[in-house]
């Protein structure tokens, strides 16, 4: 059974080939398929796709949830960087939807995808208050050592 982060590594790979096809689909097979049949095939594979997409990432990310509200589960930097990639690849994919007509538009998938990393966000920011605490203390604890040291050659 794949880990929480070995699924996210695979759903960046997914979204990111959905992107290049889509991307193809707009710039190459929209043309031909209008030209030729007078269909908009942008549009009807961009939905589904964008559709199939959000039902995976949607699923993972409750995965995900459920594993963050753990009280004993700590976020690795690693998870953290996974996550904010899926966030970054769902973002590209969900650009795409400004080539749609108007009409396409109401009730895509991805709207509101970004509160799918809610719960991400929270650990990610707890993460770097520690970490900012641990580093000003120790910064503080070295600069006061330096201090006595100094006072110290004064005397």
């Amino acid at each position: 059974m794949q880990t929480v982060e070995e699924q996210l590594k695979r759903l960046v790979l997914v979204v990111d080939a959905v992107c290049v096809d889509v991307q193809r689909g707009q710039n190459v097979y929209n043309k031909l398929f209008h030209n030729s049949v007078k269909v908009d095939f942008f549009s009807i594979s961009y939905r589904q796709l964008e559709k199939l997409v959000a039902d995976d990432v949607s699923v993972a990310m409750e995965r995900v949830c459920g594993t963050l509200e753990q009280e004993n589960y700590r976020l690795s930097q690693t998870m953290g960087e996974t996550l904010f990639e899926v966030f970054i690849s769902l973002k590209t994919l969900k650009r795409f939807r400004e080539f749609l007509p108007l009409k396409d538009t109401k009730m895509l998938a991805l709207t509101g995808f970004h509160n799918w990393f809610k719960s991400s966000i929270h650990k990610w920011l707890q993460i770097v208050h520690e970490k900012s605490t641990d580093r000003i203390r120790k910064a503080v604890e070295m600069d006061q050592a330096s201090w006595r040291k100094y006072r110290k050659s004064l005397d």
